[in-house]
């Protein structure tokens, strides 16, 4: 009698091939989600981003501050397009800048403070001296 050649199906096998869909499935879902959040991430920081830095370096400068669009995002820092410091009614100076640089250590977050370099590149400054002989009224804080 002739035994045919047929695979034959093991129990093991049939109850990995469940699995096997369940892990697909879930790891699909995984990834397209993450790239959702990630999407949704950008353009978050787009539209909210320059907005925030914007107010925080016009309060820093007690000056109006124009930033640019958001142009890159890494784990180290910011880049942010064309930006400008207009004049005000009681302050003729100006600034315009082809961009800014935010660079930021990450590790610092975990000690809940942040310490930011900020990078100005490629300057165009009209800046006129006041009464008082000074070019800048500025007070910024030195690093410790």
């Amino acid at each position: 009698m002739a035994r045919s050649q047929e695979p034959e199906s093991s129990p093991n096998r049939e109850r990995r091939n469940p699995w096997r869909w369940v892990g697909l499935t879930v790891g699909s879902a995984l990834v397209i989600g993450s790239i959702g959040v990630a999407w949704r991430s950008w353009v978050i920081a787009q539209h909210r981003l320059p907005g925030w830095v914007a107010e925080a370096l016009s309060k820093a400068l007690d000056r109006p501050v124009e930033i640019g669009d958001l142009q890159a995002i890494g784990p180290g820092g910011l880049r942010f397009g064309p930006s400008s410091i207009p004049p005000t009614a009681t302050d003729p100076d100006t600034l315009s800048l082809a961009a800014i640089d935010i660079r930021f250590n990450l590790l610092e977050l975990l000690q809940r403070q942040l310490n930011l370099t900020i990078e100005f590149n490629q300057v165009d400054a009209y800046l006129e001296q006041n009464d008082e002989g000074d070019w800048l009224d500025l007070e910024i804080e030195p690093r410790n």
